[in-house]
């Protein structure tokens, strides 16, 4: 099994424990604050989800509970089960916006873990480029695997 050693001795199982320290907490809220005003902002400006040519065979694929085309497999499953739990397209949303959000939470954390940066003002500059980036404004409001994708591939990256 591989030992990941974070600096200040940190194990990887102990992750918890770095993120109850204090200064991880005020980072907490300040990230998930950034990403409550970004969600609602996203909102009010783009109401409804974009809709695009691939977005009609997930849906149909949804509906008829099928593996449509040759990428990617499970979208059209997700589909099916946030459509499942609330028929709201705004539901739709949230729900790829906070596997979003979590996901780079964790890259976040994950950099702040192994990197030592002295900059508060670059640590948040980087923590607000990579929550305005184009994922989270255009991708999860946008019936497109790509946005659950991008959320997997930096959950398995940071993994």
């Amino acid at each position: 099994m591989l030992n990941v050693n974070f600096k200040n001795g940190h194990s990887a199982k102990s992750i918890l424990k770095l993120i109850s320290q204090k200064e991880y907490k005020i980072d907490l809220i300040v990230i998930l604050s950034l990403y409550v005003i970004l969600y609602f902002l996203l909102v009010i400006v783009y109401p409804f989800p974009s809709i695009l040519t691939d977005s009609a065979n997930y849906i149909h694929c949804a509906q008829e509970l099928k593996i449509g085309g040759f990428r990617p497999f499970g979208y059209s499953k997700y589909l099916h089960f946030i459509h499942s739990i609330n028929y709201s397209t705004d539901f739709f949303v949230l729900s790829q916006y906070l596997v979003f959000a979590i996901s780079t939470i964790a890259f976040h954390f994950t950099i702040r873990s192994l990197l030592e940066i002295k900059s508060s003002f670059s640590w948040y500059c980087f923590v607000m480029l990579c929550a305005v980036s184009p994922t989270s404004i255009f991708l999860t409001n946008a019936v497109l695997s790509d946005s659950l994708f991008c959320s997997l591939t930096i959950l398995w990256f940071v993994s």
